[in-house]
């Protein structure tokens, strides 16, 4: 799973998640945190969703300026255990 994440024209922070793998990834939770506070989630979601092989899913985030422009990590949990990604 590759996770990014890019500022939209209208300023919230849209993270995206991209299968390259050949299995579908099912993924139960994640969550956005930020270098500069990262108790407090920038964004999560907190219900299963699946990744098909080759495909992509995007959600948005409202974020304030600050919090978008320090360090951003992604933790997620699939039926595998949790993973993070930098």
């Amino acid at each position: 799973m590759r996770w990014s994440a890019i500022r939209t024209e209208e300023g919230k922070l849209r993270v995206s998640a991209h299968n390259a793998g050949t299995e579908h990834a099912k993924i139960s939770s994640f969550r956005v945190e930020s270098d500069a506070n990262p108790s407090e989630p920038l964004g999560a979601i907190d219900k299963f969703f699946y990744v098909l092989p080759g495909q992509e899913r995007s959600w948005e985030f409202a974020v304030d300026d600050k919090a978008a422009r320090t360090g951003l990590a992604v933790a997620w949990r699939t039926e595998h255990g949790m993973a993070e990604h930098l």
